[in-house]
C-alpha cells in the first residue's frame, strides 16, 4: 500500500482513538457529577425526612398544650411534656445531617423551645388553679408566639428541603442521561474503532501475506532452476548439508543427460532444452520425495532415502521413463562429508560412461579408473558385455534389467566381503553376463509362463555350460569359470558339476545369491515379487545348503535399512 493510504488509516485510527478518550472523560465526568447529585439527593432526603419528624412533633406539642388547657389533668401534664420531649428528640437529626445553617437553625429551636417550656409549665400552672384570665394572658403572650415561630421555622426548613430534594434528583436524572448518552457514543465509536482495528489488522495480515509469498517466491527462485522447474544446484547443497548432519542414510544418484551438445549443434538450443524438461519431467516422476535437482547444464541429480540399491532402483525407474541418460550412484558412507559422497557418485557416472552402462553403483575398483581412459580392448569388451546382457534381457522380456540388477548387486557383495578391487571389477562383468548361455536358449522355454517339464528344464540347465563357452571366446577365462558354476550348490545338489562346499568359487556364490534375490523381488507373470524381508527369510531358509551364509548375510547388511515389510527393493523399484 501507498505511504499517504497508511497515514490516512493512521490518522483515522488516531482521531477515533482521541475522541473515545474525550467521551471517556466526559462520561467519567458525568458519573461522578450523577454520583454527587445523588449524594446530594439523599442528604437532602434525610434533612426532609428530619423536618418532616419535627413537623410532626410541634403538631403533636401543640395538640397535647391545648388539650392540657381544656381539661388540666396529671395524664395531659405527661402527654405535654412527652410531646415537649418528642420535639426535641428530633433536633440532633437534623444536626447530624445537616450543615451549618441547620444547625444554627436547630440552635434557634432550642431556644425557642426553652422559652416554650417555661411559658407552658406557667400555662399549666393557671390552668390547674382554673385561672381563666392567667391562662389566656399567658397563651397569648409566652406560649404562643414562640410556638408560632419553632413551626413558621420548621415548615419553612422543610419545604426547603423539598424543594433541594426534587431539584437533586432531578440533577441525578439529567447526569445519569448525560452519562447513559455518552455510553452509547462510547458504544458506537468503540465498534467503529474495532471495525477500524480490524480493518487495520486485516490489511496487516494482507501484507505480510504477500510479504511472505514474495519472500517465498525470491526464496524459490534461488533454489529452483527456470527451465526444468527442478530444485538448482543451491538447493541440492543444502539438501545434502541437512542429511549429513542429521546422520540420515541415504544415496546419491548423479544423472548425465547424453548427446545435449550434439542436438544443441544440430537441431538447436530449443531441441536441447526440450531434452531437458523431458528428463526432468521423468526425474520428478520416479524422484521420492520429489528430491530431483539440475545442478549443471546437463547434469541432474537424486537424493534417494536408504541404501545403494534403493537408489539403483529408482535409476532403473529412470530408464524406463526416458533414454540417453547415465546415472552413477553411491551411498553415503559413515562419517562421510558431502563432498566425498558427490565424487564417488561422478566416479561411477564416469564408469557407466566409460562401459556404455547406462547405470552403475560406485565400487573401489573405479578409483583406479578416474581420470583415465581405458584400453580399446578393454572399452571394446565393456561395450559387448552390456550388449550382451541387455540382449538376453530384450530376450527375456520377464526380466527387464535382471542382468544389470544381478551386476551391482554382486558388485555389492562382494565389497561388502572385502574382496579386491581387481575380483570387484571382474565380479561386475561376470554378474552382468551370468545368464548370457540363454541366447541360444528357445524363446518357447525362456518364456513359458507355466512350469517346465523335464526336458525343458533339462535343456534349460545347459545355459550355464553355453555362456561360459561364450564368455570365454573373449578370453575371460576366470569370469567364464564363476559363471559355469553359478547355480552349483553348497549341498552337491547344483549344476552342471554338482561341486559342494568350498569347491565353488566364492564369486559363483555370490552370483547365486544375487541371482536368487533379484529373481524374487522382481515381478513375474505367474507371480508379484516379493517383499525384501521374506525374500531374505527364503534364502536364510536354504543358507547352508542352496545359499552361501556369508553371502547372505552380507546382502542383509547391505539392505537392512531397506529390510522392512512392503518396501520394495531395487528390483522392485526397477
Amino acid at each position: 500500500m501507498r505511504p499517504a493510504g497508511r497515514r490516512t488509516r493512521f490518522a483515522i485510527v488516531a482521531t477515533t482513538t482521541a475522541i473515545l478518550a474525550a467521551l471517556g472523560g466526559f462520561g467519567g465526568w458525568a458519573a461522578l457529577s450523577t454520583d454527587a447529585s445523588t449524594g446530594n439527593a439523599a442528604q437532602e432526603s434525610k434533612l426532609s425526612e428530619a423536618y418532616g419528624k419535627a413537623r410532626y412533633a410541634v403538631a403533636q406539642f401543640e395538640l397535647a398544650v391545648r388539650e392540657d388547657q381544656l381539661k388540666p389533668t396529671p395524664a395531659g401534664r405527661r402527654r405535654v411534656l412527652a410531646a415537649l420531649s418528642g420535639l426535641r428528640g428530633t433536633l440532633p437529626a437534623i444536626d447530624r445531617n445537616g450543615d451549618a445553617r441547620d444547625r444554627a437553625l436547630t440552635a434557634d429551636l432550642r431556644r425557642e423551645i426553652g422559652f416554650t417550656t417555661i411559658g407552658v409549665g406557667h400555662l399549666m400552672t393557671a390552668a390547674e388553679n382554673f385561672d381563666a384570665a392567667g391562662v389566656d394572658r399567658l397563651n397569648t403572650v409566652e406560649v404562643a408566639p414562640h410556638l408560632d415561630r419553632i413551626e413558621s421555622t420548621v415548615n419553612a426548613a422543610a419545604a426547603a428541603h423539598r424543594a433541594g430534594l426534587s431539584a437533586g434528583l432531578a440533577s441525578a436524572r439529567r447526569s445519569q442521561g448525560v452519562a447513559l448518552g455518552a455510553t452509547f457514543v462510547m458504544f458506537v465509536l468503540g465498534l467503529l474503532l474495532t471495525g477500524a482495528v480490524v480493518a487495520v489488522l486485516r490489511f496487516k495480515r494482507r501484507l505480510d501475506d504477500a510479504r511472505r509469498a514474495e519472500i517465498e517466491r525470491l526464496r524459490d527462485a534461488a533454489t529452483r532452476d527456470s527451465l526444468t522447474g527442478l530444485a538448482n544446484h543451491r538447493a541440492f547443497h543444502e539438501c545434502l548439508d541437512g542429511l549429513v548432519e542429521t546422520g540420515s542414510r541415504f544415496s546419491l544418484a548423479i544423472v548425465d543427460l547424453d548427446g545435449l551438445k550434439l542436438t544443441n549443434d544440430t537441431c538447436g538450443h530449443q531441441a536441447g532444452d526440450e531434452l531437458l524438461e523431458r528428463l526432468a519431467h521423468a526425474l520428478a516422476d520416479v524422484s521420492p520425495d520429489g528430491r530431483a535437482f539440475r545442478i549443471g547444464g546437463d547434469e541432474f541429480a537424486m537424493v534417494v532415502d536408504g541404501t545403494a540399491v534403493d537408489a539403483f532402483g529408482v535409476a532403473q525407474d529412470l530408464r524406463m521413463h526416458v533414454a540417453g541418460a547415465t546415472t552413477g550412484v553411491a551411498e553415503l558412507r559413515a562419517g562421510e562429508d558431502k563432498h566425498g559422497l558427490i565424487r564417488r557418485a561422478d566416479l561411477a557416472l564416469l564408469a557407466a560412461k566409460r562401459t556404455h552402462r547406462e547405470v552403475l553403483v560406485y565400487s573401489a575398483d573405479m578409483e583406479s579408473m578416474a581420470g583415465t581412459d581405458l584400453p580399446p580392448d578393454e572399452r571394446h569388451l565393456s561395450t559387448l558385455a552390456t550388449a550382451l546382457a541387455r540382449a538376453v534381457d530384450a530376450k527375456d522380456s520377464y526380466t527387464r534389467s535382471h542382468c544389470e540388477t544381478v551386476a551391482e548387486l554382486c558388485v555389492l557383495i562382494a565389497g561388502e566381503l572385502g574382496l579386491d578391487t581387481d575380483r570387484v571389477a571382474r565380479i561386475r562383468i561376470a554378474g552382468l553376463l551370468h545368464d548370457v548361455g540363454k541366447i541360444g536358449i528357445s524363446d518357447a522355454i525362456l518364456q513359458k509362463p507355466a512350469a517346465l517339464t523335464a526336458e525343458e528344464a533339462a535343456i534349460m540347465r545347459t545355459h550355464p555350460d553355453l555362456g561360459a563357452h561364450i564368455v570365454s571366446a573373449a578370453e575371460l577365462y576366470e569370469e567364464a569359470g564363476w559363471i559355469l558354476h553359478h547355480h552349483e550348490r553348497l549341498d552337491g545338489r547344483g549344476y552342471p558339476d554338482g561341486l559342494t562346499g568350498g569347491d565353488v568359487p566364492l564369486e559363483s556364490r555370490i552370483i547365486m545369491v544375487a541371482d536368487a534375490f533379484e529373481a524374487m523381488t522382481s515381478d513375474r507373470p505367474y507371480r508379484p515379487r516379493r517383499p525384501v524381508d521374506e525374500a531374505l527369510a527364503e534364502l536364510e531358509r536354504h543358507s547352508g545348503t542352496q545359499f552361501d551364509p556369508e553371502c547372505i548375510a552380507a546382502l542383509r547388511r547391505i539392505l537392512l535399512p531397506a529390510a522392512t515389510p512392503g518396501r520394495p527393493a531395487l528390483s522392485a523399484a526397477a
